[in-house]
């Protein structure tokens, strides 16, 4: 099976890149043929990456930076040329880029497959905040999770 997986950042930044990693590890030994789309990958040198533009929270730059997790964005061109003969694309988080790909996807008529491996409270942590805007953005109230440092 010919299987494209669209995540935002693939490398060691976190626990949804490494279960993501993991994932396309087992499928290869079992004999799919497995592409990836992203923003960054740990070997970029790959012949199966497919490399989107990237981009940061600009408040929280510096962060994202020394945490090697970057966002990525839609670009038809690519989304294109690694879908073209996929049987399957499975997104795995649900930002900016996972629309772009999953239209991309129902206009070359391939299903669609999504997951989310992520804690909310470790967005807040990795962007060092308790702000009650990013708390609320993640869906109510996480406080009871965060620890004051």
């Amino acid at each position: 099976m010919n299987i494209v997986f669209v995540i935002d950042t693939y490398n060691e930044s976190s626990g949804g890149s490494v279960a993501t990693k993991r994932l396309v590890t087992e499928l290869k030994k079992r004999g799919h043929n497995i592409k990836v789309v992203a923003a960054i990958h740990e070997n970029e040198s790959d012949p199966d990456f497919y490399e989107v533009p990237r981009f940061t929270i600009p408040i929280r730059r510096n962060i994202q930076s020394q945490m090697k997790f970057y966002f990525g964005k839609n670009k038809k061109s690519v989304f294109y040329k690694a879908m073209k003969d996929a049987d399957l694309v499975q997104i795995q988080f649900p930002f900016l880029m996972a629309k772009g790909a999953a239209k991309m996807a129902k206009e070359l008529n391939i299903p669609v497959i999504g997951s989310f491996h992520l804690q909310p409270q470790n967005i807040l942590l990795a962007l060092h905040s308790t702000n009650k805007n990013y708390e609320n953005l993640f869906g109510g109230s996480l406080s009871i999770f965060i620890q004051q440092s």
